[in-house]
């Protein structure tokens, strides 16, 4: 079934504008290993939602045969379109309601994404929704803690952390959303970033295929 996405232009010009300047850093420690050996898993037509300012995009393999970027700032796409190529789709809308027809994907990307939606739920099926059966999930996100005390920390924290960091919420348990939307979440693993805030340090990472 063909779908008509809503726009929605979230622009954090301020973080966008950092983001870019800053984020280059952290690509080139373990965050960048963890992006680079999850991305290179990637096959066939592929969506990569929250693009923000293409990390994915150098990692791509030769496997993939197109690309959709599903970026809603414009801040991050003026900084995207700069890094596609002919085999790139952008769409400036939120992962909330994709413009892809069902069971038409083969891989789905969400790096550092899932934090910043507005309605984790609904994303979480857009993706099962789009992908084939059999198709890839690959998943590289900040969740909440399964430390109480660091989680309780987060659940006070979110109130403020969104206004200063692009929308991004720290306490998100987006493993269980995506599991409650059809996914085999047995394949997710937790690891540690070092050097980061406990609030932000734990991730979900991992390929997860729809069922």
């Amino acid at each position: 079934m063909s779908r008509t996405a809503v726009s929605a232009e979230r622009g954090h010009r301020v973080f966008a504008w950092f983001y870019a300047r800053t984020s280059a850093a952290a690509e080139n420690g373990p965050l960048g290993e963890y992006r680079r050996s999850l991305v290179r898993q990637a096959a066939g037509v592929t969506v990569d939602i929250g693009s923000g300012v293409g990390h994915n995009l150098p990692h791509l393999p030769a496997a993939v045969t197109q690309v959709h970027l599903v970026e809603p700032d414009p801040h991050m796409r003026s900084r995207l379109e700069a890094r596609m190529d002919d085999a790139m789709r952008l769409h400036a809308v939120g992962a909330e309601s994709l413009p892809i027809d069902d069971g038409s994907v083969d891989t789905v990307i969400s790096t550092l994404t899932m934090c910043s939606v507005d309605d984790v739920d609904a994303v979480a099926g857009e993706l099962h929704r789009v992908l084939r059966p059999g198709g890839k999930l690959l998943v590289m996100e900040h969740v909440r803690s399964i430390d109480g005390r660091i989680a309780r920390r987060q659940q006070r924290l979110d109130r403020l952390w969104p206004a200063f960091s692009g929308g991004c919420h720290i306490d998100r348990d987006t493993g269980s959303a995506l599991g409650h939307a059809g996914f085999d979440t047995a394949a997710l693993r937790r690891v540690e970033l070092p050097g980061t805030p406990a609030v932000t340090r734990e991730f979900v990472l991992g390929a997860m295929e729809r069922r």
